[in-house]
């Protein structure tokens, strides 16, 4: 197992943007290790690399079923079908689960996924926010991420995780400007993250300038 995933990732460290890589990593935690949150960040990073990869939508949709998150199970499986009405096997996810649940989930169910801790908790500093972000994020709930991770870099605007966190989140939603910016952020308070420096090269890559993408790859791999 741990070969096959060295060599899935190494596949992504040459060809660092083929979605169908991300899902395969993804594939494999969720079979081999069970691991949900893993599964959970590549199968979501593979919808970032090709947002129309149906079976990345699929896959997630299976995930959150598994999970018993019926409504995020019913969205996923509905962006799917809406991608490709041709995929039989994500038609058939979709109506098995619509027949099983009564569920037809359209829009994100945001607005009614707010995490009982979030409501609770009284003591919401820094870290409250920050966490509470990386936990939405895990679920692929980048609309409450972003606020609490919006938050938590107000509180302190010095966190390069934060900001890099709060980057991803704008990028899952396509919002690739503000994700440009926070990464920015982030390298000025550190010039050398790599984690920075490969995610901006990324975004670079996907609103078409592959020249500045490829200017950032080149600075990656002189670092020590």
């Amino acid at each position: 197992f741990n070969k096959g995933l060295y060599e899935l990732n190494q596949a992504i460290n040459i060809y660092p943007h083929i979605a169908e890589e991300y899902h395969e990593i993804g594939i494999a935690y969720q079979r081999i290790k069970g691991n949900y949150d893993s599964a959970l960040y590549y199968f979501n990073r593979a919808i970032m690399e090709g947002p129309g990869y149906a079976l990345a939508y699929l896959s997630l949709g299976t995930l959150y079923e598994n999970n018993g998150q019926q409504e995020l199970a019913s969205y996923y499986y509905n962006r799917g079908v809406a991608l490709n009405p041709y995929f039989a096997q994500g038609v058939q996810a979709r109506d098995n689960h619509r027949k099983r649940t009564g569920l037809n989930v359209q829009a994100f169910p945001s607005s009614n996924n707010m995490d009982s801790l979030e409501i609770t908790n009284a003591n919401k500093d820094f870290n409250f926010y920050n966490d509470m972000g990386q936990t939405y994020g895990k679920r692929g709930d980048f609309v409450n991420a972003t606020r609490c991770l919006e938050k938590a870099v107000e509180m302190n605007p010095k966190s390069t995780e934060a900001l890099i966190n709060l980057s991803l989140c704008f990028a899952m939603q396509k919002q690739y400007d503000k994700s440009i910016d926070e990464l920015n952020k982030a390298l000025a308070l550190e010039p050398n993250n790599k984690l920075a420096l490969g995610n901006l090269a990324i975004i670079y890559d996907h609103i078409g300038d592959s020249g500045k993408a490829a200017e950032i790859r080149k600075r990656i791999s002189a670092l020590p």
